[in-house]
């Protein structure tokens, strides 16, 4: 007998975990999801993700901001953010951390769209083994 309590459940964190995984893949708007679980090094080797550092903006729809907690971590950071190969360079403006977003080429959104559709396809599968594996 299926126990449809522990099925709405697992589903539910099966849903968090896609949700969270799609955030971080570029759609050509600057959102919050793109940066905030690049990690960067600080305090002298501590491995800490920017939304622990500080706090993301979003001025516009191709921009984002940086502003650390600790501004003697900005230099720091801002190094760890270029380092991490995210496809945005940031530049330190006083107290910020600003970053802008290219613009994405044909390429670039059909391999976004191929990796949208392969986490897509784990998620299904998440959601298959949640309900019993025999795919009803």
């Amino acid at each position: 007998m299926i126990d449809f309590t522990e099925v709405k459940v697992r589903m539910g964190k099966i849903l968090s975990l896609y949700i969270n995984d799609i955030a971080s893949i570029r759609t050509g708007r600057a959102t919050p999801g793109l940066i905030e679980n690049v990690v960067v090094t600080v305090y002298g080797g501590q491995k800490m993700k920017l939304i622990e550092l500080g706090s993301i903006g979003v001025p516009d729809v191709r921009s984002l901001t940086f502003q650390p907690w600790d501004q003697a971590l900005i230099r720091e950071i801002g190094n760890g953010i270029a380092a991490a190969n995210i496809g945005m360079n940031p530049v330190v403006d006083g107290q910020l951390i600003r970053m802008s977003l290219p613009m994405l080429t044909v390429e670039q959104r059909e391999d976004y769209i191929k990796l949208l559709g392969r986490k897509l396809e784990a998620a299904r599968v998440m959601v298959r083994d949640a309900r019993g594996g025999n795919g009803n």
